[in-house]
């Protein structure tokens, strides 16, 4: 018998009550701080996707550069290894070798790296005068048009807007706030970038 008491004396279990309090508390600190991971893993993928594009530019630009030749970065055809000859850049990107400088991916041209799609509810376009499909660096590093300007819009709105502006001189940069401090990015004019 004392050994019966001596077991109750020694159990360290939970109660019913205490339990019931424990998981209350856990619920409402997963609450608070569900709306802030969203937004960090937002964050985190625009970043991630934004910087994909900006170094394709970059590696675009080096591969002209050390090749002496035309290097170009397309649209991709959602599924294949062709360019899409459209301006929706969510489908991902081509960068090839382009001694034709047509901006399409033909046979015989070599292929340097192919990018996957982007996530679900972003988007990418190219957004100058007139929206390119792809763009070509030369040996010399410039690129052929006058510049060029990437939008990319996310899952939140303007909060999400962010624009990679490349220069005549090839050389790519991202956007920030820079003007008016409203934490929404600008574009290569100093107008907010808004996204539909």
């Amino acid at each position: 018998m004392d050994y019966n008491i001596d077991m109750m004396k020694n159990n360290h279990g939970l109660t019913l009550i205490e339990l019931i309090v424990t998981m209350a508390v856990f619920s409402i600190l997963v609450a608070i701080a569900a709306p802030s991971f969203n937004a960090f893993t937002d964050s985190s993928r625009r970043a991630g996707e934004v910087n994909l594009l900006s170094g394709a530019l970059s590696y675009a630009r080096s591969e002209a550069i050390k090749r002496n030749s035309n290097v170009s970065v397309c649209a991709r055809t959602s599924g294949a290894e062709t360019c899409s000859g459209a301006n929706d850049w969510k489908n991902g990107w081509l960068v090839f070798d382009d001694p034709d400088n047509d901006g399409t991916f033909d046979a015989g041209e070599t292929l340097l790296r192919v990018f996957k799609p982007i996530s679900t509810g972003s988007s990418i376009t190219e957004t100058s005068g007139t929206p390119l499909s792809s763009i070509t660096y030369k040996g010399s590093g410039f690129i052929t048009v006058a510049s060029a300007e990437f939008k990319y819009c996310g899952n939140r709105g303007a909060i999400d807007a962010r624009a990679i502006i490349v220069s005549r001189t090839g050389r790519a940069r991202l956007s920030i706030d820079g003007t008016d401090a409203d934490k929404t990015h600008e574009d290569s004019s100093g107008t907010n970038l808004t996204c539909p």
